[in-house]
């Protein structure tokens, strides 16, 4: 508990870019709102940073769908004067940035680009690189000269978007380049370069680890591709590089062959993990999004034991709110009929139960942990003499009297903490080894129910509490 309040008491800033995309992240809205929530009633030293489009946010803060302006508005309330909008507004000069690259620029036709530009620096860059890559517009093909007349109408009317300056610059780039990073674009906008050659080499894609290290430098599309785990560093080229899949190969061949890959790599790390803790959990993330809407319905379980390995890795980490998070997302996946709970095996199943039930979803636990009991039941039922299915049930029992006890349902929480302190007491006993069980003789049912009584008698629920200790810290493998 030490580390954790420590952390909790250590001054930290997130940063939400580009939040108008979160419309498509429902996860990410949720864990904007618990966040908020949590930082305010543990009264955590957070700075919480949102950029979003001016447009989007005016229709995201009406709109009833879940997005990080919806999750600060529900939170308005929480927050009162500690949060505050600002409009940023275009950069008012970016005339040193033009003529620096073009400069022999006429003074109208300064005017003319950054009137385009409107005071945003990334589409000045765009409209500057699509100028470089258009000599024949210049007199005498000098870029250090003006525009042809011909050439400055044909530089701004080719530069009204700046979606088609970057896809315009895409098309210009060597083929390499535009087929690597249109199969990376298929994992997200972060992704991995050993799974992007792997797709290539199916495919017969040639020079997809050159094409990776040319997006990066010299074009800047892509940052830390030599770390192995790399993305995009515009939202935009992601989008763009996506677009462009289809134009450059078949597209649906190579999202084939993305699955097909995928599949044996994450049966295999949920088998037996053998890759770097980075790569793996990066590896976890990319099959989640892959498989969580997959047409072929045995591919969606792929998804919610990936979701249920990253959120053991979250736990692991005391990170509960991103744990919560990945564990609603697989909730979502149950609601909408994409999987069921069964799918999991018990220890993935209490790993979800335990980010719920730790970031007090008392009802969504509750479901979680009657998960657990039901798959616990049906393989003692199969194999009675199986002691970790036994050891199971129990742990099932006594994480429903925490629920029950939590809810304030003393009856409740007796009934199923005394079922899972007999099976513990029955399963030692047949062992001969209560430590392994989790039982010390002072824990037997007797005394149990003697301070249920008294928890009950005077509603203190401490001493209640200190008898079931031991059950609590009973591992789960």
């Amino acid at each position: 508990m030490a580390g954790k309040s420590s952390l909790a008491a250590t001054p930290a800033c997130l940063l939400i870019d580009d939040a108008q995309f979160s419309r498509t992240d429902p996860g990410l809205s949720g864990f904007v709102e618990q966040l908020i929530a949590h930082a305010f009633s543990q009264k955590w030293p957070l700075m919480i940073i949102v950029t979003h489009w001016q447009a989007e946010w005016n229709k995201d803060w009406e709109a009833a769908l879940p997005t990080v302006a919806a999750a600060i508005r529900t939170q308005q309330p929480l927050m009162a004067e500690t949060w505050q909008p600002i409009e940023l507004t275009p950069v008012e000069d970016l005339g040193p940035m033009l003529k620096r690259a073009l400069p022999g620029l006429l003074p109208e036709q300064c005017a003319g680009l950054l009137d385009r530009a409107g005071g945003n620096p990334r589409y000045m860059d765009e409209i500057i690189r699509f100028c470089q890559r258009q000599p024949r517009h210049f007199i005498e093909r000098d870029l250090n000269k003006p525009l042809s007349e011909k050439g400055f109408e044909v530089c701004l009317k080719q530069s009204l978007s700046l979606h088609e300056l970057i896809l315009d610059r895409f098309d210009a780039m060597p083929s390499e380049v535009k087929e690597a990073i249109a199969l990376a674009s298929m994992q997200g906008q972060r992704f991995l370069t050993s799974l992007t050659a792997e797709v290539a080499q199916a495919l017969e894609v040639p020079n997809a680890e050159a094409g990776l290290n040319g997006a990066e430098h010299p074009h800047s599309l892509v940052n830390g591709v030599p770390s192995g785990i790399a993305e995009f560093a515009q939202r935009i080229f992601h989008e763009v590089a996506s677009e462009t899949l289809d134009d450059i190969m078949d597209g649906e061949e190579a999202h084939n062959a993305l699955k097909s890959i995928m599949r044996q790599r994450l049966d295999d790390e949920l088998t037996t993990p053998t890759t770097e803790p980075r790569q793996r959990e990066m590896t976890l993330a990319v099959a989640a999004g892959l498989f969580e809407q997959a047409e072929a319905l045995d591919d969606r379980p792929r998804a919610a034991r990936a979701l249920a390995a990253l959120t053991r890795i979250e736990l692991a980490r005391y990170n509960y709110a991103t744990a919560l998070q990945i564990a609603q997302r697989f909730l979502s996946g149950v609601e909408a009929d994409s999987w069921h709970f069964n799918v999991l095996n018990f220890s993935q199943l209490w790993d979800v139960q335990t980010a719920l039930h730790t970031m007090g979803q008392v009802a969504a636990s509750q479901q979680a942990a009657h998960a657990m009991l039901e798959l616990a039941q049906s393989s003692v039922t199969l194999t009675p003499s199986d002691k970790r299915a036994q050891r199971n049930l129990s742990i099932s029992w006594v994480r429903l009297g925490d629920i029950a006890l939590q809810q304030g349902e003393i009856d409740g929480a007796k009934a199923a903490f005394q079922k899972g302190l007999e099976i513990r007491e029955a399963l030692a006993s047949e062992l001969n080894t209560p430590r392994r069980a989790g039982i010390s003789p002072s824990h037997g049912t007797g005394w149990g129910t003697s301070l249920f009584n008294r928890a009950r008698s005077t509603g203190r629920r401490r001493p209640f509490r200190r008898c079931l200790r031991s059950a609590r810290r009973w591992p789960v493998s």
